[in-house]
């Protein structure tokens, strides 16, 4: 499955056929572009029997077989699969300790409701660049470039690796996101170039990428027209389509709550693979 160019491999393992060791040994192999299937990381759809608040839980591996948390994109993707599933339109599902609400649209559209609040990024610098952290869901970085820059993949490539590999600030590494510094030549929209962590890439689209960038140009954008008629919405552009991110803000204490993100979840194709 993709979203917004994000793929993934997903199984149906409610009923426990593979154990999380057989998924982290199979990851790399999955997700080779060469050699496997080839994705971006690979979600397993689990049962959540003890759970009543639950109809599912999501463990979704990078392509390396590390652990990435929570994944936007894939959670959209993962929703829309239960729903062919037959478990409903509307669903909640546990990362971890975390649940979260997913909504299925007639268009195949999937709007993913996030349960935490976000903190204002916090400011420092890496190697005299300036860099934004904050965790919607898991790790990430931010980082405001020209225009210009934002177009070259090959001259970001070395800044992303340097600033995920980062122990000081990132001991367990992030993902790396740059958008542009110009505010005022959007209308709530961005365009976003992310470098995944377990991918060591940059991929074509990031969920959870495009809500810690549209909080960034929030928190920077004080020379920014609000949307009037969605006050809090963002356009998100990736490499691979289009995403909204909405949120709510609370100035006295400089959180973010209410977010969602919404975009295409598609089937690319189906079928068996031997190991």
């Amino acid at each position: 499955m993709q979203g917004a160019g994000n793929d993934f491999v997903i199984i149906d393992n409610r009923h426990t056929r593979y154990s999380t060791i057989d998924l982290r040994k199979w990851c790399p192999l999955l997700c080779d572009r060469r050699f496997g299937v080839g994705a971006d990381g690979l979600i397993s759809i689990e049962a959540d029997d003890e759970d009543p608040k639950s109809d599912f839980q999501m463990l979704y591996l990078n392509a390396d077989g590390s652990d990435a948390g929570m994944c936007g994109n894939g959670g959209r993707c993962i929703a829309r699969f239960a729903n062919h599933l037959g478990l409903g339109a509307k669903l909640t599902f546990r990362v971890h300790d975390e649940y979260y609400q997913a909504t299925v649209g007639e268009d195949n559209r999937v709007e993913l409701l996030f349960p935490m609040s976000v903190n204002q990024p916090d400011l420092f610098s890496v190697n005299s660049e300036e860099v934004y952290s904050l965790r919607p869901g898991t790790e990430h970085a931010v980082c405001l470039v020209d225009e210009e820059e934002l177009k070259s993949r090959i001259s970001l490539t070395p800044r992303a690796k340097n600033i995920r590999g980062n122990k000081e600030h990132f001991p367990a590494g992030t993902n790396v996101n740059f958008i542009s510094s110009k505010f005022e030549n959007f209308a709530a929209e961005l365009q976003i170039e992310t470098y995944e962590r377990g991918v060591e890439d940059f991929t074509y689209a990031c969920g959870t990428g495009a809500i810690a960038s549209a909080i960034t140009a929030h928190h920077n954008s004080k020379y920014l027209q609000p949307d009037v008629k969605h006050p809090g919405r963002w356009r998100v552009n990736c490499a691979g389509g289009e995403l909204e991110v909405s949120f709510s803000y609370d100035a006295e204490r400089k959180t973010y709550s209410n977010i969602s993100l919404k975009g295409p979840a598609e089937f690319v194709f189906s079928g068996e693979i031997t190991l």
